[in-house]
Formats: structure tokens, C-alpha cells, sequence
């Protein structure tokens, strides 16, 4: 797999699985295990995928990507692997913090789809803006 392909692939992981989550909306109230295991599976494909662009990007290769309007060096790496790994951190925490939240009522399962469909489109948005040449 190419460098760009696998770093396109990291920025659209996450667009991906927040449209995933929105679209858990129309399952009503079996929506909740659903989004929950696509939630899991986002933020763990993030973080492998993220380490992985890491990883290439501290051999010293600088990654392009949508022409040269997207770049990974050194230190766009480094910034990769904080968001990733955050990312994941506040992701897991996530979990059981809005199982709690719905179990007592206080979310409904649209609400938790719309909240894990909008923390996946914040995650896009953080990884978006590293890479970004200005």
C-alpha cells in the first residue's frame, strides 16, 4: 500500500465511521449496541492506523497526500501519534461513561448515536488540521 493511500485512508477512517453513526440513528432504540461496537471499532482502527502513518513518517519520509496540499514530516508524525493515541484514550473512556448515561436515562440511544457520529467528525477534523500546509 502506498504512503498516501494509507495516510488518506487515516484522515477518512473516521469521516467514515462518524456518517456510521449517524446513519445508527434510524435503528431507533436497538441503536445502542450498534453504535457502540462501530464507536470500538473506529477508534481502535484510528490508533493502529495512526502509529502506522507515525511510524513511516519517523524513517524520515515525508508523506503527500491530495496533490501537496497534505503533508506528513517528522513533527506532523509526532502530532499524529498525540491525537491518535488521545483519541483512542478518550474514545475508550467514552464507552462506559455513556453506557452509565443511557442505563440511567439521561441519553437516549439517538442522542448516544449523535454523540459518537459528532466525536468521530471531531477526530476528522483534529487529524485534518495537522497535516494542512499552510
Amino acid at each position: 500500500m502506498s504512503y498516501s493511500v494509507m495516510f488518506a485512508l487515516l484522515l477518512l477512517t473516521p469521516l467514515l465511521f462518524s456518517l456510521l453513526c449517524f446513519a445508527c440513528r434510524k435503528r431507533g432504540l436497538s441503536a445502542t449496541c450498534t453504535v457502540t461496537v462501530l464507536h470500538s471499532l473506529g477508534i481502535t482502527l484510528l490508533l493502529i492506523l495512526a502509529l502506522w502513518v507515525v511510524q513511516t513518517a519517523a524513517d524520515g519520509r515525508r508523506i503527500f497526500a491530495a496533490g501537496l496540499w497534505l503533508h506528513i514530516d517528522g513533527l506532523g508524525g509526532l502530532f499524529l501519534a498525540i491525537l491518535g493515541v488521545i483519541g483512542f484514550l478518550t474514545g475508550v473512556y467514552s464507552i462506559g461513561y455513556m453506557r452509565h448515561e443511557v442505563a440511567h436515562g439521561e441519553l437516549s440511544p439517538v442522542t448516544l448515536c449523535d454523540y459518537y457520529g459528532f466525536f468521530h467528525l471531531f477526530l476528522f477534523t483534529m487529524l485534518l488540521v495537522v497535516p494542512a500546509i499552510t
